[in-house]
């Protein structure tokens, strides 16, 4: 349940861009409901399921690709491994997937 609240919420401050308030090239914020997210979006929450059911899998978010601009898939996982990465795609419905390796994810003790 946790990875499936996490699976809709963004991931802030993927991009050093994004953590510093970039434009996306209007010279208005970029935001989690930013046009350039709609599709991303749109990939996250049909296809979220499909992510979290993979063994070592602990959540999945929206990021930015290291050039601080292209909206992303991170999928999150407990530990890097060649097989878990081969079961992961590069891109989903045509959108850009990247791995990152958070740990375990808990909830805190009724905090």
């Amino acid at each position: 349940m946790l990875g499936a609240a996490l699976a809709l919420a963004p991931a802030a401050g993927c991009g050093p861009e994004e953590a510093a308030g970039a434009a996306p090239g209007n010279g208005s914020p970029m935001t989690a409901n930013s046009p350039e997210y709609a599709e991303v979006n749109r990939v996250l929450a049909t296809r979220s399921a499909d992510l979290l059911a993979i063994p070592g899998v602990a959540g999945v978010a929206i990021g930015l690709l290291e050039d601080g601009k292209t909206p992303c898939l991170k999928v999150l996982v407990e530990t890097a491994s060649p097989e878990l990465a081969a079961r992961i795609p590069r891109t989903l419905d045509g959108q850009p997937v990247v791995i990152e390796v958070s740990g375990a994810i808990r909830p805190l003790d009724g905090r």
